[in-house]
């Protein structure tokens, strides 16, 4: 991971629609149950900073359509 960025998902690099990176006091993750294995793959400079999506978390039919609509910008997630 090159560049620390606390609004793109360390995984796939699409916009994680993070709360507290939008300034708010909560974020969408505080109430997901993400899969282990997700949270095996965030790199370790990543890890307790930044949210995957829910699309990599695998909740994008859980959460706000918006939140699982991912522009990687040609890079698929795995």
């Amino acid at each position: 991971m090159s560049e620390l960025r606390k609004d793109r998902c360390p995984l796939c690099g699409g916009p994680n629609e993070c709360g507290m990176a939008a300034g708010k006091s909560e974020c969408w993750c505080f109430e997901a149950k993400i899969a282990p294995e997700v949270l095996a793959r965030v790199p370790e400079e990543a890890k307790g900073k930044v949210c995957v999506c829910a699309k990599c978390a695998g909740l994008s039919d859980i959460y706000p359509r918006s939140v699982g609509q991912i522009d990687t910008g040609g890079v698929k997630a795995e």
